[in-house]
């Protein structure tokens, strides 16, 4: 799912928060907003996001998308790590204790 789009030189954030995942003018966005994405992109695995942020025409909205667009691409990958390792944790457990009940 792209996460972050530009469009017509202005830049538009996905309202996860809702069932309809609107376009959102990205200077509009909440922090509520903003954690609605990061709890949907937990279970994506096709995150993308528009990049071509010198299309951006309003200042301020370049700026946010920006600062947004950086910080999701920092944390997506470590969120995918994290989420490995918890599924492998989870994995090794389950054989453990599946094992110690066979007994």
């Amino acid at each position: 799912m792209k996460y972050l789009e530009i469009t017509d030189g202005k830049g538009f954030f996905i309202d996860c928060g809702n069932t309809k995942n609107e376009k959102i003018d990205i200077t509009l966005i909440t922090k509520d907003q903003i954690l609605s994405i990061f709890d949907k992109m937990i279970g994506d695995e096709d995150i993308s996001f528009d990049e071509n942020v010198e299309q951006i025409q309003n200042p301020a909205s370049n700026i946010i998308y920006s600062s947004l667009l950086q910080k999701f691409k920092e944390l997506v990958p470590k969120m995918k790590e994290d989420m490995k390792n918890i599924n492998q944790e989870f994995e090794d457990s389950m054989k453990k204790y599946t094992k110690i009940n066979v007994k």
